[in-house]
């Protein structure tokens, strides 16, 4: 005779034990969120930064980027689902190749703005580390994950380090 196994059996959650435990998936999903907000608007503020030092370092009014023509595009450009940069950013993202994602999309001015914004801060001298990686990705097969370490991992600095192109537009 075989001996008989007892099934452990789980005790049933109360009610008030179900709930804390959904509040808390719901206040950590809600913080991943915010993390993600936050990471995006950063990205964002940066590559604002980024775009206006390579344009000031050329000769273009630095009020020009805090205006529709600069922070309006960049925000319409980031989050909109009929931007084609966005749908080609997001396949990128998922494993496409840059060149496949390109012609699955279709125009994707960013795609060739990159390399020449990076080819003209190289010559100029301008710190662009958001459109370097970006480059690295696109145009030399490096990882997003890679790409995203090394911007995560650069030395923080206060920004109005690196925001002195402001001041003619404070001036």
């Amino acid at each position: 005779m075989e001996p008989t196994s007892k099934k452990t059996v789980k005790p049933r959650m109360t009610r008030e034990q179900y709930m804390r435990r959904k509040r808390l998936r719901l206040a950590r999903n809600w913080a991943v969120l915010i993390l993600i907000c936050a990471a995006i608007v950063a990205l964002m503020t940066r590559g604002i930064h980024e775009i206006a030092r390579l344009g000031v370092a050329m000769g273009a009014r630095a009020a020009t980027f805090s205006g529709l023509a600069g922070i309006g595009d960049l925000i319409v450009t980031c989050t909109s689902m009929h931007s084609r940069n966005r749908r080609a950013g997001i396949l990128i993202g998922e494993g496409v190749k840059p060149e496949d994602a390109v012609k699955q999309v279709g125009t994707v001015e960013g795609y060739f703005c990159c390399h020449v914004a990076y080819k003209l801060a190289q010559q100029m001298g301008v710190d662009m580390p958001i459109t370097e990686q970006l480059y690295h990705v696109l145009f030399e097969g490096s990882d997003v994950r890679d790409a995203l370490g090394k911007l995560m991992s650069r030395p923080s600095r206060h920004e109005n380090e690196e925001c002195s192109y402001l001041r003619d537009m404070m001036n």
